[in-house]
């Protein structure tokens, strides 16, 4: 019946349908057209997108589980890695688990200075002022 509201769990199960729909690839004009033909629904294509919204909000939350899920496990399994190296005093690799922890924390430059590209600019920059008495 228009009008009515639905149930907490009937809403829970469409908004799930819906992201079915939507995981398979299924654009909103056809997950709009299945909502109409194929279900007892009796929704409006707003409503739909409330769904299609909420179906969106738990994708996001699951993967932003997820990846803090791995990120984590990437973390560990570094300090695993790193202390094993040091164990066995293997320097060499224990340089690169701990590069590649500090790019994990994203505290590498990855902009480097080319020198020969700057040097021109810098030595026209430093011709061209004022000196400073």
């Amino acid at each position: 019946m228009p009008g009515t509201k639905s149930t907490k769990h009937v809403k829970d199960a469409r908004v799930h349908e819906v992201l079915e729909l939507m995981l398979k690839g299924a654009p909103r004009r056809e997950i709009c057209r299945y909502v109409a033909e194929k279900t007892e629904w009796n929704v409006s294509t707003r409503q739909i997108e409330r769904y299609m919204k909420e179906a969106r909000a738990l994708i996001a939350e699951t993967a932003e589980r997820s990846r803090d899920v791995h990120y984590g496990l990437a973390q560990e399994r570094l300090a695993m890695l790193l202390a094993r190296t040091m164990n066995i005093q293997d320097f060499r690799t224990a340089l690169g688990v701990l590069r590649e922890m500090n790019r994990l924390e994203g505290l590498t430059n990855t902009q480097r200075l080319d020198i020969n590209a700057e040097l021109p600019d810098l030595v026209f920059k430093l011709a061209t002022e004022e000196p400073v008495e």
